[in-house]
């Protein structure tokens, strides 16, 4: 019968195959500035072998405008939020809509500065925005 079916073509899945839409990834759209910020630490080599600074940034998606920069020797949550309140001072007082961090690991165990200005009167979107709160490993089910 295979032979047959192989022969005229007509051997193929005849079950509906299970097609899974694309998962949407969330996305922040600027169409003015201070809607959108994003900010980002990155690691700054110093003047020593062995000695780092990290250099937190802060820039207005719309208008890609640096709100302010800080360099300081550490990375902590109490940094990150008094960073993000001279940012808001640097922009005359002026809160974004929204702040968009990256997904990286942070070293510290504290909440990040977009937790703490998305919460309250701004708006948040879910594993995009907290890098902290985002699960980065699953539980094992294996003993």
């Amino acid at each position: 019968m295979y032979r047959l079916l192989r022969e005229h073509e007509q051997t193929r899945q005849r079950r509906a195959q299970a097609t899974h839409p694309a998962k949407q990834k969330p996305e922040l759209l600027a169409t003015g500035p201070n809607q959108v910020w994003t900010w980002d630490i990155t690691k700054l080599a110093g003047p020593v072998r062995g000695v780092s600074y990290d250099l937190y940034v802060i820039l207005d998606i719309f208008s890609r405008k640096a709100i302010h920069y800080e360099v300081h020797p550490t990375e902590t949550g109490e940094l990150a939020k008094a960073f993000i309140d001279h940012a808001i001072a640097e922009n005359n007082g002026i809160r974004p809509g929204a702040v968009h961090a990256d997904r990286a690991r942070r070293s510290p165990p504290n909440p990040c500065p977009a937790c703490w200005l998305c919460s309250g009167s701004t708006s948040r979107i879910p594993d995009r925005t907290c890098p902290t709160t985002t699960p980065t490993a699953r539980p094992s089910s294996k003993p």
